[in-house]
């Protein structure tokens, strides 16, 4: 479940769509053909293109012989996306994936420029603390905090989860800003939307049926009675 798209695919397609979705809704809005805005151009600027080692694995956790394989599509700017995290997924871990009944893959859905440098630093995080920063990042709040940060500077942000789990500022910089690691993101965002039209998060895909709106406890636990109890 991978798919990876060179640097200049990646730019020039994360430069259309990117710019142009609805984060308070955490949709993905479809964007026409346009000049690109001056913030994405700066930080075009900066992509490398440097060969770093990064993790292109899908954080999976639960029994493989689980009952129920569910993939969760999530994006870290996503207010909705930020609860479940914070709130949910602690209960969910107890009653459902500790107890062997279900195993969650977790894939990332960027919605915006903003996203997907915060999605490209966890990548460079250790493979084992992988899901331990996505869930430190949600507990500190940042998607509110890409509210009203400049897309530029969302490393100013950030670096402070990343240097909690191994990497040194200049690490976490270069990571946010590889090409290689876009274009892995890129590749994983356009595997969503043709192979499953994800236009939204957070979405939960079980089987072939795709849930909405389960980023509270009750319409999640909801969704999973019908396969799982």
């Amino acid at each position: 479940m991978k798919k990876t798209i060179g640097r200049i695919s990646a730019v020039r397609t994360l430069g259309v769509v990117l710019a142009g979705n609805l984060l308070a809704a955490c949709l993905m809005a479809p964007v026409a053909a346009q000049e690109l805005p001056r913030e994405i151009r700066q930080v075009f600027a900066t992509i490398n293109d440097d060969k770093i080692p990064y993790n292109d694995s899908l954080i999976t956790i639960g029994n493989e012989n689980a009952k129920v394989t569910a993939v969760l599509f999530y994006a870290q700017a996503c207010t909705d996306s930020e609860y479940f995290l914070r709130n949910v997924f602690p209960d969910l871990k107890k009653d459902y994936i500790d107890t062997g009944k279900l195993r969650l893959v977790f894939f990332e859905y960027p919605l915006n420029w903003k996203d997907i440098q915060a999605l490209a630093g966890l990548r460079c995080v250790p493979k084992e603390k992988h899901l331990d920063a996505l869930l430190e990042a949600a507990r500190t709040s940042r998607a509110r905090i890409f509210r009203t940060t400049q897309i530029n500077s969302v490393p100013d942000q950030y670096t402070s989860v990343l240097t909690k789990f191994g990497l040194s500022e200049e690490q976490a910089l270069k990571c946010m800003r590889n090409s290689e690691v876009i274009g892995f993101l890129e590749g994983q965002r356009r595997l969503a939307v043709e192979q499953w039209n994800i236009m939204e998060t957070p979405t939960l895909l079980i089987g072939d049926q795709k849930f909405k709106n389960i980023e509270r406890k009750d319409a999640m636990y909801e969704v999973l009675k019908k396969f799982v109890d």
